[in-house]
C-alpha cells in the first residue's frame, strides 16, 4: 500500500504469468494469513472482517495521452479511481473465506470516447485439513480501460476471466510444498486513435492454462526462500493467430523479504523455454527476472527493480518480444509526514529473429529494437499511516530502431491511496 503512493505514473502491463509469479511469492501461511485478518482488520461486522481502500491515480495534466509520435500529440486532463473492498470470514482457525469487489472509472476532460466503468470482482476459499494440508480455490473476473503495454500504451479494454485450485502442505516450521492448476481467459477490445484501428481483440485474446509447482523455505521471520516450476499453454481465439499457440516452461528461485525491517520485496530470478507450436518457428530459451527491492537507512530508503520477460506482441505477424529493464529510486524523509522521491528506471523491448514463413510475410513492423527511459519527481505527503498524496511530475521517453516510433510524454498530477 505505501509503495502505490510513490511516484510510479506509468505502471507497464505485465503477462499474466509474471502475475502470476508475483502472487505466487507472496504466500502467506494459514496461521500468517489468518493471524493477519484478525489483527489488521479495518471494520468488523459480526464474524464479517472488511478491508475497505480507495485509489486516485493519475489525476492531472497528460500532454501524450496516446504516446504517439511527434507532432501527434493529444493532450488531455485524466483520472482513474477505484475503490475497493474485501471481506473475511475466519471460522475457528480452519477456514478462510474472502469476496472482493472492485468497481474502477476512467475519466478523460476531452477524450470522452476514452471514458469508462468497469467492475472487477473475486472471491475464494482456504480450507486447513489435519493441521498440516492446505486446500484453497478461487475464481475471479478482471476488467479494466488501461494501457495495454509499453509497446503499445494506448488505453484499451482488457477482461480476465480465471479460477485457479492448489494443494499445500506445511510444516512445523512454516516451510511449505504445493501444487495448482490454472486457467485464465484474456479478452481485449479494439482500439482506434487518429483513424486508425488495431484489432487487438484479434490478436491478443487467448486462453492460458497450465500447472505450477513450489517450495517455500522459511530462513528469517516472515522471510522465505522460494523455488517455482510451472509449465503453461497458450491458445490464441483467433485462427490467424495460431502461430502464435505456443507451450512455455520456468523455472523462477529466489527470496521473499520480511515485509517489516530495512530490507523488504522478493529477489527473483528465472529461466523460460517457449516453444512454438507452429512448424518451422524456432524456439526460445534464456533468463527471466522479476526483482523489487527497497532498502533504508535512517531518513533515507532505495528501491531497486529488474524485470526481464517474455511478452505477446501487439503487432500482426510478430510473436513475442522480449522486454527487459532496470530501474531505482531514492525517498528522503523530511519529516514524519513528508518525503522527497525520485525514480528512474530505463529498459529494452527487443523483436528477436522468430523465423518461419508465416511470421516473415506477415510481419509488417519488421524486426527492431526499442529503448525507454522514464524518470520522475515528487513530493509524498503522508497524512496518515493509511493516507497518502503524491504530487509530482514524470517523464518518458522512447527511441527505436524503427521510423515513426520515436515518442515523448510527460505527466505533471497526483495519486492518492488511502485505507479507512
Amino acid at each position: 500500500m505505501r509503495r502505490s503512493v510513490l511516484l510510479a505514473v506509468f505502471v507497464a502491463a505485465l503477462s499474466a504469468a509474471a502475475a502470476r509469479t508475483a502472487e505466487a511469492q507472496s504466500y502467506r501461511t494459514f496461521a500468517e494469513e489468518y493471524d493477519g485478518l484478525i489483527r489488521d482488520a479495518r471494520l468488523r461486522v459480526g464474524p464479517l472482517l472488511f478491508f475497505p481502500s480507495i485509489l486516485l491515480r493519475d489525476l492531472g495534466f497528460d500532454d501524450n495521452i496516446y504516446y504517439d509520435a511527434a507532432g501527434r500529440l493529444i493532450r488531455d486532463y485524466h483520472a482513474t479511481i477505484s475503490p475497493e473492498v474485501t471481506v473475511y470470514l475466519p471460522v475457528r482457525r480452519t477456514l478462510i473465506t474472502w469476496f472482493r469487489e472492485n468497481p474502477e472509472y476512467v475519466f478523460f476532460l476531452k477524450q470522452n470516447h476514452e471514458r469508462s466503468f468497469k467492475n472487477s470482482w473475486g472471491a475464494g476459499v482456504r480450507y486447513l485439513l489435519f493441521h498440516r494440508f492446505i486446500l484453497d480455490a478461487e475464481y475471479g473476473r478482471e476488467a479494466h480501460r488501461r494501457r495495454v503495454s509499453r509497446e503499445l500504451p494506448i488505453p484499451a479494454d482488457d477482461i480476465g476471466e480465471s479460477w485457479r485450485a492448489g494443494f499445500h502442505y506445511e510444516t512445523a516450521r512454516r516451510t511449505s510444498f504445493g501444487i495448482s492448476l490454472f486457467s485464465q481467459r484474456l479478452g481485449y477490445g479494439n482500439v482506434t486513435v487518429g483513424g486508425t484501428t488495431t484489432a487487438l481483440g484479434r490478436i491478443l485474446s487467448r486462453l492460458e492454462r497450465g500447472a505450477q509447482a513450489e517450495i517455500y523455505y522459511q530462513v528469517f521471520v516472515d522471510g522465505y526462500a522460494f523455488l517455482i516450476g510451472r509449465r503453461v499453454e497458450y491458445a490464441f481465439d483467433d485462427p490467424s493467430q495460431f502461430y502464435r499457440n505456443s507451450e512455455v516452461k520456468s523455472l523462477d528461485f529466489g527470496l521473499r523479504f520480511p515485509l517489516l525491517g530495512r530490507v523488504r520485496g522478493t529477489l527473483n530470478l528465472g529461466y523460460k523455454r517457449l516453444d512454438p507450436r507452429a512448424e518451422g518457428l524456432r524456439p526460445y530459451s534464456g533468463f527471466s527476472g522479476d526483482t523489487g527491492l527497497d532498502f533504508r537507512v535512517g531518513r533515507v530508503e532505495f528501491r531497486l527493480n529488474y524485470r526481464r520477460d517474455l511478452v505477446f506482441s501487439a503487432y500482426e505477424g510478430t510473436g513475442y518480444y522480449i522486454e527487459d529493464g532496470v530501474g531505482g529510486g531514492i525517498s528522503f524523509r523530511l519529516t514524519r509526514f513528508f518525503l522527497l522521491d525520485y525514480n528512474y528506471s530505463t529498459g529494452r523491448t527487443a523483436y528477436p529473429g522468430q523465423g518461419g514463413e508465416a511470421v516473415a510475410e506477415s510481419r509488417s513492423e519488421g524486426e527492431r529494437t526499442d529503448r525507454h527511459r522514464h524518470q520522475g519527481f515528487g513530493l509524498t505527503i503522508r497524512l496518515s499511516d493509511a493516507l497518502g498524496i503524491n504530487v509530482g511530475w514524470s517523464a518518458y521517453h522512447w527511441l527505436s530502431t524503427a521510423p515513426g516510433f520515436d515518442r515523448r510524454r510527460n505527466f505533471f498530477g497526483v495519486n492518492l491511496t488511502t485505507r479507512i
